[in-house]
């Protein structure tokens, strides 16, 4: 229509012009329109969900928001996604549009990808559970199904540098023999027995950017003699790529080599995909993810009596996990 991407007219925008209203609804709601289809569903299968043209819309009403000038002409907007639904369900069923949620993770799943054998091939690499990288890929297993941190807080995505607002080393801290110990000798790690501790002072989330509401209240990891033991997974880690106590603060926490080399989120995410192919097979690993460590960490609180308020306190988070739940309660795990 040859008009300007950047919708500045701020009286069409906010309704109260009627004829300018009406043509930036015009606007979003063809927008909404073409996007449903021509664009393509996850995995190219069809056409998108209606609610992916709709994110378009509302993308561009952010951005709008984010420059001053808030689009608020919208209901026509609300009504046309209604019809797109409705046509949506008509023709694949209300199966199609139902959110397809990643499985949780279990203690049973995580041990027997740690019963693994060294030497398996796992494409490029070679298991070895001894190895700096798998000795930190086992503590972020381990420490993100025991404390619930999400993906985003214990690896770094593609092009982001790390900063202060990240776990770094120093944000681990130890209760050992009942003493607050904030930079353990070699022979303190090896040490641990059952009535230690790991502490993790949470960095900066998706719900607090900044640290400023979680940020003092330490994750507490218990010491206890088991495979995926958090606070030992995460001492052998220590142990396996030391970083100076001068460096603790400029390093990830979860760093693969002496360098303070950050892991990376899609490396976390191929790994362990691989380690579940090896450790199901015959099963779609798909229905996992690294997030599945999160929603089962709400799951087996459920399962152990937690109640929600609980949940919501230690994983600052709540979905549709009681389905999960049941499930795993179920089956014993």
């Amino acid at each position: 229509m040859n008009t300007p991407a950047f919708r500045s007219d701020i009286r069409a925008n906010a309704g109260l012009d009627y004829i300018g209203a009406k043509r930036e609804s015009l606007l979003l709601v063809g927008l909404m329109i073409h996007c449903a289809a021509t664009i393509s569903s996850y995995g190219g299968k069809g056409v998108c969900k209606p609610q992916t043209a709709l994110d378009m819309v509302l993308a561009i009403k952010r951005i709008h928001e984010r420059l001053g000038v808030p689009i608020d002409v919208l209901p026509s907007v609300r009504s046309t996604f209604q019809g797109l639904v409705r046509q949506y369900v008509e023709k694949n069923g209300p199966d199609a549009i139902m959110p397809k949620r990643k499985e949780p993770l279990s203690n049973a799943i995580i041990a027997k990808i740690l019963e693994l054998p060294n030497g398996r091939a796992m494409n490029r690499k070679v298991l070895n559970w001894d190895s700096p990288f798998f000795t930190v890929f086992k503590a972020i297993l381990c420490a993100g199904f025991s404390s619930g941190m999400r993906k985003a807080e214990m690896t770094l995505a593609a092009g982001v540098d790390f900063d202060a607002t990240h776990l770094s080393r120093a944000s681990v801290t130890w209760i050992i023999k009942g003493c607050p110990v904030a930079s353990p000798t070699v022979a303190q790690l090896k040490a641990l027995v059952t009535g230690d501790f790991c502490g993790i002072k949470p960095a900066g989330a998706k719900n607090d950017p900044f640290a400023l509401h979680f940020g003092w209240k330490p994750i507490w990891l218990p010491v206890a003699d088991a495979p995926a033991n958090a606070a030992r997974a995460i001492a052998a880690m220590l142990l396996a790529v030391a970083i100076p106590n001068s460096m603790a603060a400029a390093v990830p926490l979860f760093s693969i080599d002496s360098n303070g080399g950050a892991f990376r989120q899609s490396v976390a995410d191929s790994t362990l995909a691989m380690l579940l192919k090896a450790a199901m097979p015959g099963e779609d690993v798909t229905k996992w993810s690294m997030h599945s460590l999160r929603i089962g960490c709400a799951c087996a609180l459920m399962v152990a009596g937690a109640s929600t308020d609980q949940i919501a306190r230690q994983c600052c988070h709540l979905r549709a996990h009681g389905a999960h739940a049941e499930r795993l309660r179920k089956l014993g795990a």
